[in-house]
């Protein structure tokens, strides 16, 4: 059996799809400006509310959420928890400058508005490849989760996002 057969199996099918997020609990990662070597680039989180391209896309241009309310939208957990600080505007985060005493945990999630009989094979996907802006492509937003700690050690993720890490 592979990795990724393994990995495929840690996600249960029922639990990928969850309610959507209220529009004041989904974030956006913006990378630091700083150099890094890795994997994850160091950054921090800001609210939709504050990123205006952000926000005009989700309220306006597709109209995931009018009037500050989810319309036709659920939310695929797209498997990965980080730990990070909230900034105040993605200028902010990109110069590492955060709000104090904000670092937490957030699951990245895909916001989707699927349709009955949809044929074209996307399913729901909304936006595309640096759209609605440079951090958050096919609107692949983050929320706050609680992660359970057992002597030093994440052991779980909120239960409704998937209990997955």
């Amino acid at each position: 059996m592979s990795s990724v057969t393994r990995f495929l199996k840690q996600v249960t099918p029922g639990l990928n799809v969850l309610a959507p997020p209220l529009l004041a609990n989904i974030y956006e990662f913006v990378p630091s400006s700083s150099n890094y070597v890795g994997n994850y680039p160091p950054g921090g989180m800001v609210q939709a509310v504050n990123d205006s391209a952000l926000l005009a896309y989700l309220t306006d241009a597709a109209g995931l959420y009018p009037d500050g309310v989810a319309s036709g939208v659920v939310a695929r957990d797209m498997g990965k928890t980080i730990k990070a600080s909230i900034a105040s505007t993605p200028a902010n985060a990109a110069a590492s400058t955060f709000v104090a005493d904000t670092e937490n945990h957030f699951r990245m999630i895909q916001l989707l508005r699927p349709k009955a009989g949809n044929t074209d094979g996307a399913f729901g996907v909304q936006g595309s490849n640096m759209y609605p802006n440079q951090y958050t492509d096919y609107v692949t937003v983050y929320v706050p989760v609680c992660v359970v700690y057992s002597g030093g050690l994440v052991s779980a993720s909120s239960v409704l996002v998937g209990g997955q890490m």
